[in-house]
């Protein structure tokens, strides 16, 4: 990876791009003892796949609109070209799955499975079959793969255009983790005795949301507040809208402030303030909240920490184009998660001693 980032120095990527296929090598080691290659091959076929399956055009936003009004079923059955696309980019994700499986399986036969990431695990419990292990690998793939891929994005956009912020946070990650050279590894124990980090993610979470909508259905007849809601009503919750709430967060709502996540004890040192300064747990609904908060939420916000500690602290990162200074200027694609339409281009390079 910084060998693949060091031939790019001194020169405008497109950290969107760079982003996606970080997080999937990171995911598929990380989750299936894995790797993917994404990084070293851009035309690898499951790059292609899930860019297929997330990238935004005109016609997937009318089958969206559509899906919200239709069984998902009828929308996926109509003769258009996404859905050929679509459909093709899952059959290729499928035989990928089904290959890590078969590859797993053959490295233990004969002997207990040992390993620890995610698929060795489901595998050893014996409950899942074939068909319920592919399932499960390919969720786990889309969950966890461009969600994370999106907020690495937004956090490096913001620290490029917050450099003082950018460098006190690479001076924490210097001072306290091991250049990954040095044959050392980023623990999620390491990275949560960072302060500065875990502030730095939590408000770029808060901030910029992966996932901007959520559909629930009403189980039982009830009322918000006044309003009648029968049962069997869908209600679409804005996660966005209640993370940048100056009514819960503050008249600084709208403004990246990862201070607002720290405070000072008396010795002088940081420490995690959990609640941002908001009076409830609510009011940070990345995760959603309450018995269907996400189930991998702690997996999440590790791989996302880990991946911006490995970039911040080797790279210095500065936004050239003064148009993208302004976050109301980018064009937004708005599928499954936010990322720039057009990409997000920064300027990259190397920061030695490290």
């Amino acid at each position: 990876m910084t060998a693949a980032l060091s031939s790019e120095a001194d020169s405008e990527i497109d950290i969107s791009n760079w982003g996606s296929r970080y997080a999937l090598d990171v995911i598929g080691l990380a989750g299936f003892g894995k790797d993917f290659g994404a990084i070293k091959n851009e035309s690898n076929s499951l790059v292609k796949a899930f860019h297929s399956m997330f990238h935004v055009t005109k016609q997937k936003r009318v089958l969206f609109f559509l899906g919200s009004l239709l069984p998902w079923k009828l929308v996926r059955k109509l003769p258009l070209k996404h859905n050929k696309e679509f459909s093709g980019a899952i059959q290729t994700i499928r035989r990928s799955c089904q290959t890590i499986i078969e590859e797993k399986r053959a490295i233990s036969t004969g002997r207990s499975i040992q390993d620890t990431d995610f698929l060795s695990i489901a595998m050893g419990n014996g409950l899942f079959s074939d068909e319920g292990l592919i399932d499960q690998v390919m969720t786990f793939l889309a969950a966890g793969h461009e969600t994370t891929a999106s907020v690495l994005t937004w956090a490096i956009y913001v620290l490029a255009l917050n450099p003082k912020i950018q460098q006190q946070l690479r001076d924490e990650i210097r001072n306290n983790l091991e250049p990954l050279h040095a044959g050392s590894d980023y623990s999620s124990e390491s990275i949560s005795r960072l302060p500065f980090l875990y502030a730095v993610c939590n408000e770029v979470l808060r901030m910029f949301t992966p996932v901007r909508l959520t559909m629930r259905e009403a189980t039982r007849d009830t009322f918000l507040q006044d309003i009648a809601i029968p049962r069997g009503t869908k209600i679409m919750i804005s996660s966005c809208a209640t993370n940048m709430d100056k009514s819960l967060w503050g008249p600084d709502a709208t403004e990246f402030n990862p201070h607002r996540w720290l405070n000072v004890d008396s010795e002088g040192k940081l420490k995690v303030n959990s609640g941002g300064g908001a009076g409830s747990n609510y009011a940070m609904l990345t995760f959603l909240q309450g018995h269907r908060i996400c189930v991998g939420q702690g997996f999440a916000r590790a791989e996302f920490a880990c991946m911006l500690a490995g970039w911040v602290g080797r790279f210095e990162f500065v936004m050239k184009n003064e148009d993208m200074a302004d976050m109301n200027k980018i064009k937004i694609a708005s599928g499954i998660t936010v990322k720039p339409a057009n990409g997000m281009r920064v300027s990259v390079r190397p920061v030695s001693g490290y």
